[in-house]
C-alpha cells in the first residue's frame, strides 16, 4: 500500500500516525505529481478528500492544480484533478475505486468513473462555505466506504482514453497561454487556451502539470 500526501507543500502527514504497512511518499516537485508511485502492479486507487474541477458552482474550494487553469479537458471532455489522476491510474490498467470530497466532485467522478464509490461528506455553499458532517462520522463512512469498493474493485474499469489524448487547458490570462506555447508542440486555440496531442495519458498528464508551472 502507497500512501502520496498530494495537498498543498504535501508534507501534511504524520508518518507514525499511517499503518506500519504503509510506504509514504512526502514532499514535492515529485515527477508525477500526485499519482507518483502507480504502476500497473496496483489492485486499485482510492482518492480521500478531493475537490472539484476548476470553475464550479458552489463547489468547495473548486480548481484543478491552481487558480490559474479555469478549464482542463482530455479529449474534449472537462475534467479536474480527479480526472487526471484516474486517466493515468487507467493508463496504468488500475481503476479508481473509491472517492471521497464535497458532493460536486462525487458527481462528477461518477460521470467520469461509472460505478466508482463516492462518499459526499460536505455539501458547498460557496468556494471557501460548506455544510459539512462531524469529522468522526466522515471517517467511518469513508472507511466503510474503501470496503466496500475494494470488494468490488473487479467490476469497476479503469478510465481508459482514446489515443492520442488531446489535451486543452485555458488559463488565466494571455501571457500565461503565450508561456504555454514554449513547449514543443503546442497548439494556441485562442486567447486563452492552449492544446496538444499527446501519444498517450502519461504523455499528457506531463503536458498538464507543465502548464500549470508555467502558468504560475
Amino acid at each position: 500500500m502507497v500512501v502520496n500526501d498530494s495537498h498543498g507543500p504535501q508534507t501534511n502527514l504524520q508518518p507514525d500516525q499511517l499503518d506500519r504497512r504503509a510506504v509514504l511518499i512526502t514532499g514535492q516537485p515529485k515527477p508525477w505529481g500526485m499519482m507518483q508511485g502507480i504502476d500497473s502492479s496496483f489492485a486499485a486507487v482510492i482518492f480521500i478528500g478531493y475537490h472539484p474541477r476548476a470553475s464550479t458552482t458552489d463547489g468547495v474550494l473548486d480548481h484543478t492544480y491552481s487558480g490559474q487553469l479555469k478549464s482542463v479537458k482530455l479529449n474534449g471532455i472537462e475534467v479536474g484533478e480527479y480526472g487526471l489522476n484516474g486517466a493515468f491510474a487507467g493508463h496504468h490498467g488500475v481503476p479508481v475505486v473509491f472517492i471521497s470530497g464535497d458532493r460536486a466532485v462525487t458527481e462528477q467522478a461518477r460521470e467520469l468513473i461509472p460505478g466508482v464509490e463516492a462518499l459526499a461528506v460536505k455539501d458547498g455553499i460557496g468556494q471557501t462555505a460548506a455544510r459539512t458532517m462531524h469529522p468522526e462520522d466522515a471517517r467511518e463512512k469513508i472507511a466503510a466506504g474503501i470496503k466496500a469498493a475494494l470488494a468490488r474493485r473487479t467490476q469497476i474499469r479503469p478510465v481508459r482514453l482514446e489515443r492520442p489524448v488531446t489535451i486543452e487547458v485555458e488559463v488565466a490570462n494571455s501571457a500565461q497561454a503565450d508561456a504555454a506555447m514554449l513547449v514543443p508542440g503546442m497548439q494556441r486555440v485562442s486567447g486563452r487556451v492552449v492544446s496538444y496531442a499527446a501519444p498517450d495519458m502519461a504523455v499528457a498528464y506531463q503536458i498538464s502539470r507543465l502548464v500549470m508551472r508555467l502558468a504560475q
